[in-house]
């Protein structure tokens, strides 16, 4: 569901939409890098977002910790940004 959501947003043509983003200590770091929290779309630049978009599928939910877990990883002075569920069927 992630990668059919990936390419979704992608065919859309915006360049303030960027996918599959990961965050450790206020940097954009590799996918996978230990410690980092991965953000499904960051809207507005990667160093300077405007908000974050977590896909969520079944019953899974975006928890307080969880969007704890994003901001604390987030660039400095952007940790306040709406981070937003998306519910897949």
């Amino acid at each position: 569901m992630h990668t059919e959501f990936s390419a979704r947003i992608a065919s859309l043509g915006r360049g303030d939409l960027q996918t599959e983003v990961a965050y450790r200590g206020g940097l954009v770091v590799k996918r996978g890098t230990p410690g980092s929290v991965r953000a499904d779309v960051v809207e507005g630049t990667l160093e300077r977002p405007i908000a974050i978009y977590d896909l969520k599928t079944g019953s899974a939910r975006l928890t307080p910790t969880r969007i704890a877990d994003i901001r604390s990883h987030l660039p400095q002075g952007f940790q306040d940004i709406p981070i937003i569920e998306i519910r897949a069927p």
